[in-house]
This record gives structure tokens, sequence and C-alpha cells, in this order.
């Protein structure tokens, strides 16, 4: 059963798509973030979705008092399927071609769940947080909401279907109840996992309900009002709570599964009150915006994977005109799989369900053998070049893990102990991820094979454990960031006359802003760490200070680990990149039957010195007013730079890679780092 068009709405699909779209751009002017809460935009989705379909199954089952199942399921297929595979089929070859193993293996689970409609709980327990930038280069990240989406439309028929046959006049009174189950649930569970109210259908129902809720209400009343004032007043209204969402709000602000009411509210709004009389209607419903409306599926699909292997293959390094070429390309692919694409498969005339279901079928099945085999190859490694094999591989195409076999024995608030009756002493290791790459690669073997006990203590916020139990000036509550430290202080300070090795990003800490290696890596700007300091009372400089003061007080010795050289580019996939790059060399030498010989050495990584220095002058600074007997202090960039190369910081150097990221220490670097480490633990001995 059709239901009346409406192209306004088609218009607000397309104000919906193009804030995803810019949100996921990552337009940054002046080291400043644009459209910051263009993810909104799938909430605007949601509604839109939610009203459309529940329009079309109340008045099917109120006109003929039944439901076709099968006919509402086929015409969901044919309308999200053939585009899906097609995007999932056209970056196939793009992943064989760019990605590293382990990322071409979260690549094919990925295309995987997005299959069988289970992306979001393939992202929820992968541990991908929406927006974070590592979900950037993931290229269905996207698929989530299409997952939720068709999750919904499962059971939404099935509940509707139910509630017409025993209890018909409750249908609005249930619709209601669920959403403020499911809003509730969203703010409950947010302050446990944001992840959680972000990804499942049950916190998010009360979006696609909200435009259920409507529909059932338009089933029997008309959509009109009697009060010319609301019709010139609510859908502008609307729309500025919709672009408040988009350009003031941010995925950082606490609550944001709630103020997503904000641009709920704001297409409700729109969806009852608009009229054609209207500016707001004349504007939606125009050519442009309903056009863009009509290829909104399309551009959805395509615009997050084009943005991701644009980043992958660094295409895009914050370029506003290259961005604004990528929008282009983005509208076209979108135009085209929509007239050759979306259009033929939804028409039953055109394609039959016989012929569409065995296409169908055809794909999925190969599509799901390929993405197995990669994931059973472990991302075949055979395709990189020597260096990557074997700097970051084993030989069963996984990521070195020396430490496998050695198990933590024991626990103490969630920071792990190795080799618990060491008989010389305790060893702690405490900063951020980059810490735990040294402990991984090699320390831990290495501080326990000297009969010292082990103990890893990871967290982002460790350099700064002053004064802890204090409430937060935005909040008033007890922030869980102290609650960690106070943790954090509490085993430090009970464990007297131990060795204590303390690093990480000091560097991003105390400028707020992420790593530009000013020679075009793709620069973030502002730093996600800066909101773990931005609460606390004394300054980060002070606090850190005091920090180290405290420690000494239980007769510690300190090993302070100076700023470990950052790169800006993801060293194994640059050097990845340029491998592809001489191999597609190579094979046009051959073609063209050029006999010249053929340079196929890697090219060093290196970043700049100056830079490095430049980063690091106030890190420096701080670290150089501790000074103590019991003070040990190692110097990582005297490793990596003016040392391979006069005047650069090296990341990859001959045979050896140093890095496994832009910032994390390999296995060879890490070993570097340590032999320093372990150095200093021979002295403190002595």
């Amino acid at each position: 059963m059709k239901i009346n068009y409406r192209p306004e709405v088609d218009g607000l699909r397309t104000l919906a798509v193009f804030s995803v779209i810019f949100f996921h751009s990552k337009i940054i002017i002046s080291d400043v973030e644009l459209f910051k809460g263009g993810f909104f935009g799938v909430d605007v989705f949601f509604v839109i979705s939610g009203y459309l379909i529940a329009s079309l199954i109340l008045k099917e089952i109120k006109n003929t008092n039944k439901f076709s199942f099968s006919n509402f399921y086929l015409r969901r297929a044919r309308r999200i399927l053939p585009a899906l595979l097609l995007v999932i089929m056209v970056f196939l070859p793009l992943a064989w071609f760019y990605l590293l193993p382990n990322a071409l293996v979260n690549y094919s689970k990925s295309i995987l769940s997005a299959i069988f409609f289970g992306s979001n709980f393939f992202f929820y327990f992968s541990e991908q947080e929406y927006g974070a930038w590592s979900s950037l280069f993931e290229p269905f990240m996207h698929t989530w909401s299409l997952a939720v989406e068709e999750q919904f439309y499962i059971i939404f028929p099935l509940l509707v279907f139910f509630l017409f046959k025993y209890c018909k006049d409750k249908i609005l009174l249930v619709f209601i109840f669920i959403s403020l189950l499911s809003i509730c649930s969203a703010y409950i569970f947010e302050d446990i996992n944001k992840s959680i109210p972000f990804y499942f259908l049950p916190t998010r129902m009360w979006e696609l309900l909200a435009g259920a809720i409507l529909a059932q209400i338009e089933l029997y009343k008309p959509r009109t009002s009697n009060i010319n004032l609301f019709h010139q007043i609510f859908p502008t209204f609307g729309i500025l709570l919709i672009f408040f969402s988009i350009m003031f709000f941010d995925d950082e602000m606490k609550n944001i599964s709630i103020l997503a009411i904000f641009p709920v509210i704001g297409s409700l709004l729109v969806i009852w009150f608009i009229n054609k009389n209207e500016p707001i209607y004349k504007i939606l419903s125009s050519k442009p915006f309903v056009g863009l409306g009509l290829i909104s599926y399309s551009l959805y699909l395509w615009h997050y994977p084009v943005f991701a292997f644009a980043r992958i293959t660094e295409f895009v390094h914050g370029s506003l005109d290259k961005k604004f070429f990528l929008g282009i390309l983005i509208i076209i692919l979108s135009i085209i799989s929509y007239r050759f694409i979306e259009k033929p498969f939804r028409d039953k005339k055109k394609i039959s369900t016989k012929k569409f279901l065995f296409l169908i079928l055809l794909i999925q099945i190969f599509l799901i053998a390929f993405n197995f085999f990669i994931v059973k190859e472990n991302g075949l490694s055979k395709r990189l070049p020597n260096i990557i094999q074997t700097n970051l591989f084993d030989g069963k195409n996984r990521i070195f893990d020396f430490n496998k076999n050695m198990e933590c024995s024991k626990k103490i608030e969630n920071y792990c102990i190795y080799n618990e009756y060491g008989k010389k002493g305790k060893v702690f290791i405490v900063g951020d991820s980059t810490m735990g790459s040294l402990s991984v690669n090699n320390l831990k073997n290495r501080v326990v094979n000297n009969d010292y006990q082990f103990v890893t203590i990871i967290n982002a916020q460790s350099w700064y454990l002053p004064d802890y139990n204090k409430k937060s000036f935005v909040n008033n509550k007890i922030n869980f960031s102290y609650k960690e430290q106070n943790k954090i202080r509490k085993i430090l300070s009970s464990n007297p006359n131990s060795i204590i090795i303390i690093g990480g990003l000091l560097q991003e800490y105390l400028s707020s802003m992420n790593f530009n290696n000013e020679e075009g890596a793709f620069f973030r700007g502002k730093s996600d760490y800066y909101e773990h300091f931005f609460n606390y009372d004394m300054t980060l400089e002070d606090g850190i200070v005091q920090s180290i003061d405290n420690l000494l007080q239980y007769n510690h010795k300190i090993i302070l680990i100076y700023p470990i050289p950052e790169v800006g580019w993801n060293v194994p996939r640059k050097i990845f990149k340029e491998f592809k790059k001489k191999q597609i060399k190579k094979y046009m030498n051959k073609l063209f039957g050029n006999n010249k010989s053929f340079d196929n050495s890697m090219i060093d990584i290196t970043t700049s010195y100056d830079v490095y220095k430049k980063r690091t002058k106030k890190s420096f600074e701080l670290l150089d007013r501790i000074e103590n007997s019991n003070i040990y202090k190692i110097y990582p960039h005297k490793l990596f730079c003016n040392n391979q190369i006069k005047n650069r910081c090296a990341a990859s150097y001959g045979q050896n890679i140093y890095y496994t990221d832009d910032s994390h220490l390999s296995y060879k670097g890490s070993e570097m780092v340590n032999d320093l480490i372990l150095q200093k633990i021979k002295e403190i001995e002595k």
C-alpha cells in the first residue's frame, strides 16, 4: 500500500544526510572543527524512517485488516541490499590493495556484519568508538545505523500486527510507553558506557518510535491545525533546533543520547506542522533538496568509505579543495547508483522477484566466502613487502605478540601483575598506551627474567596524581577519572621502595593539540586527551610535579621517559603505500617495454627534528624541573633523532621499522628504549 508522497520529507532527508557527511569530512578551519554535531543527522533519519515505515504498515493493516510480511520484507530488501552490496563490491579491491593485514581482517569482519545487519554489535564489541580518530579509517563504520534501522524493521511490523489484533485502541499508548522506556534506558546506560545507548536498538528505538507516534496520530487525525501561527512558527523552530544541534553540540558532551531530543523534536515539528504556503516548505520541497533527498541513501552509503580510503591512502590531509572534490565524487557516485541500481531493483517489472533473489543471493554468497577467506588467512600478509613482514608479523600473519604465553597471574584494581613473587622487588610502568607498547614489546619479559615483579598501570591520566577525591565543577559529581587516579595513588603508595617507570604523550597533554608534522600528515587539531585534565584545580604542570614529589616520599626510584617522537603518519601504512606505488611503476614499465633498471628499495620514513624540539619544548622544561637523586631520566629522541639521518627523526630506517602506527613503538623501537630502561634498573640495583 502506498502513502501520499511528501517532497518536503525528502528535503529533510537532504538536511540530515549532509549534516552527517559534513561531520565525517572533519572540516577544520583555524583549528576549529565545524559541524561537530553533524552526527545528529542520523537521529533525523531515524525519525523520518519511523514515520514513513509506520505510516505504510499502519495504513495497510487499518484498510485491509491484514498485513503481508513477505511483501514488506521483500520491499525492504529491494530498497536496501542492491546499493549496499554494490558499495561493498566496489571497495573490496581498494581494501585488498591498501589495507594492512589486521586492518583487512577487521574490514572483512565489518563487511560480514553489514551483510547480516549486525554492524552495531560488531563495532561495539570491537570497542570502536564512533567519532574517534581510529573510526575514521573503518570504511563501513557507518553501517551501524543501517543495522539499527533493519533490526527495527524486523521487530516493528510484528509488534504493530500484534497490537492491532489484541489491543487496537492502545497502540499509541504502547508506542509512548516503549519510547519512555527506551529513553530512560539510554540515560541510565550512558553513565555505564556511552557506546551502549549509541549503538543499540533498545536505546535508539524512541527516535524511530517518535516518527511512528506521528504516523499513528495522523491515521485518525489529519495533519492540520486550526492555528495558522503554529504552521508559521513551528517548522522554522524545528529547523533551528536541528541546526543548533549540528553546529553547537559535539560527541564529547555529557548525556549526548538525551540531547538527541533536540533534533528529534525539531524533525517532528517540521513533519507535522509544515505548510505548503510557508518558506520552509518551499525550500525543502525545491528541486535541489528533493533531488538530493531521493539519492540520500546512496549518499549515505558512499560517503564514509570514500572519506575513509582518502585518509588511508593519504589523498586528503585536511585540504578543503580535496574534500570538495571528494564531495562532488560522492554525489556523482550516488546519482549513478540511484539511477542504475536503486531504481531498477525496486521495480518489479524491470527485475522480477525470482531474478532479484537469485542475484542478491549469488553476490552475498561470494562476499561471505571471500571475506571469510580473508579472516581465515589473517589478512593475507604475503601481499606485504618483506620489511613489514619481518618487523611486524610472525609466521602466522599475526602482529607479533612476544608475551602471548605470559598470562597475568594477578590483578590489582584491573591493573596487571606479572611474576607476583619476584625476589628483587617491584617495577611499575605507569602511563598511556605508548608506555603500554613498551611493556608489550619485551619489557615485561626482560624485567620478569631479572626476577622482578612487574605491574602495568596504563591510564592516560596517570601523569596527574595530586589530591584526587574532589568534585568536578562541571557536573558537581566525583568524576570517574578522579576515582581511577585514587586507585593508582593507592597502589603506588602501598608499595614503597619500588621502581616506577613513567612516560607518555606529555607533549599532547600540555599543548592540548594533536601532532602536526608540518610535512603533509593529516592534522587532527584539538586532542581528545585535553578533556581528561580540564576539571582539575591546579595546572597540569604543577600537578605532575606534585605527583612525582609525592611518589618520592615513599622512597620510590623513578625512571622518567622523556617524549618519544611522534610521526604523524601511520608508518607501516605509509611504507605499504610506497611499496604499492613502486609495484605499479614496475608493472607500467613492463607494460610499455621499459627495460630500465628498477629501484625496488624502500624509502626511509622520517620527520623533522626541529619540529620535534618545538613540539616538546614545554615537556622538556617541565621534566627538567624535576630533580632528585632518586630520579633517573631517559631520552628516547636520542635514539631516533639526529642519529641515523642528520636533523631528522627516523620512524623507519633501512630494514627496521620503529613504529606500529603514528606514535606507538614497534618491537624494534621498543627494544631500543627498553635497553635504556634496563640500564637504569641496573644502576638502581647498584
